[in-house]
């Protein structure tokens, strides 16, 4: 949790949380039309799979132990790299491959009009 270069410093325990705060509050308030980076198409797939990253983050990083080289083992910022890169492609795919049809086609299925069910009366 802390950083080598500076020991005592440590930011696990909500020390950047005003800078967060400023920073969220900035962009809801922001009534220029200067947050553009917001309508990058990669970054909108990116929120998109976030979901997918939540769900695999885990047994994708379990997979990543076991069958990860010795040489990446080696260097642990190399690896944690590579394993965000892996993470983050294969949560893509997931989100490409099984997330946004079944988003599809869930959608057509409860937008479709109920059929209406044929009264009987008796006369």
């Amino acid at each position: 949790y802390g950083i080598p270069n500076l020991p005592g410093v440590h930011f696990a325990n909500g020390a950047l949380a005003p800078v967060f705060i400023w920073l969220i509050a900035s962009i809801a308030t922001s009534k220029e039309n200067t947050l553009t980076i917001f309508n990058n198409r990669f970054l909108i797939l990116l929120g998109e799979a976030s979901y997918a990253m939540y769900v695999l983050h885990y047994p994708l990083r379990l997979w990543f132990i076991t069958n990860t080289p010795q040489a990446l083992k080696d260097n642990p910022l190399t690896e944690l790299f590579t394993y965000c890169i892996v993470l983050t492609m294969v949560s893509i795919c997931v989100h490409l491959a099984i997330e946004a049809p079944l988003r599809t086609i869930l959608r057509k299925l409860l937008s479709k009009p109920k059929a209406q069910s044929a009264l009987i009366t008796d006369k």
